[in-house]
């Protein structure tokens, strides 16, 4: 019975049956050149879900991985998020089964704010 708990669940702490995608590092170019810029954290969803049917699920995003696995303060406007930090920040997203809340997978990603120096720009001459 030990050895099919070990089978079922991932790391020390209840986690899913399922696996989830590992969501990708977000960029966006901040327009004052300040490390702030808005991100649409949804662009990870279907990475994430990796073929999981989103209506059985649940995507929600976190700024820590405490608050994560306990599926407290979830991000409210995940799809127009202004980072906290400037630059760099790392966020976590966590999937739940919604038949079963307390299975669930999480993973974390970072979001960068790039400078409009670091963007390549290109003259088009004809």
């Amino acid at each position: 019975m030990k050895k099919l708990f070990k089978n079922l669940f991932h790391k020390d702490d209840c986690t899913a049956t399922f696996k989830i995608g590992k969501p990708k590092n977000l960029t966006a170019t901040g327009t004052d050149n300040d490390g702030f810029a808005v991100f649409n954290l949804y662009d990870n969803n279907d990475v994430v879900l990796r073929g999981l049917d989103i209506t059985q699920y649940t995507v929600d995003y976190f700024e820590s991985e405490e608050t994560a696995k306990a599926n407290t303060n979830p991000l409210e406007d995940a799809w127009n998020y202004y980072n906290m930090r400037p630059y760099k920040e790392v966020l976590y997203v966590r999937v739940t089964d919604k038949a079963n809340p307390t299975s669930f997978s999480t993973d974390s990603f970072t979001i960068a704010v790039m400078t409009e120096k670091h963007v390549n720009t290109y003259e088009l001459t004809f």
